[in-house]
């Protein structure tokens, strides 16, 4: 994982270990997974669902900061599922533009949508 994909993880993990759960191991298939969905996600601007072993967060600009906050709001029970062990952490971005004019250029400002994904298993 990179250092941001890192930063999640560990911020997941800690918020774990503090409501009982055992530490999590890192699985590079799932960080793998996680990254894979997470670029799909960026590009469609579906970055927020969960599952019942996934979470998801983004928005234009998202740090891992936001991303945790959106994904112990929306899917608390996934993360804090001390029955799941192991955890990988995706993050990418896309380039999307705020406006298009009539003949579907871009006229507006083109920020970096992230997604971040959290695939337990």
């Amino acid at each position: 994982m990179d250092a941001d994909e890192s930063q999640l993880f560990d911020m997941i993990d800690s918020a774990r270990k503090n409501a009982g759960c055992q530490p999590l191991e890192q699985d590079p298939d799932l960080t793998g997974s996680a990254r894979s969905d997470a670029g799909s996600r960026a590009k469609s601007g579906a970055t927020n669902s969960s599952g019942s072993s996934k979470s998801t967060a983004g928005g234009d600009n998202w740090s891992a900061q936001q991303a945790y906050e959106q994904m112990m709001a929306q899917s608390r029970s996934t993360i804090l599922n001390c029955g799941l062990t192991t955890l990988g952490v995706g993050r990418k971005g896309y380039a999307h533009c705020t406006a298009i004019d009539l003949l579907g250029l871009c006229i507006g400002s083109k920020p970096t949508r992230y997604a971040w994904v959290a695939d337990f298993s």
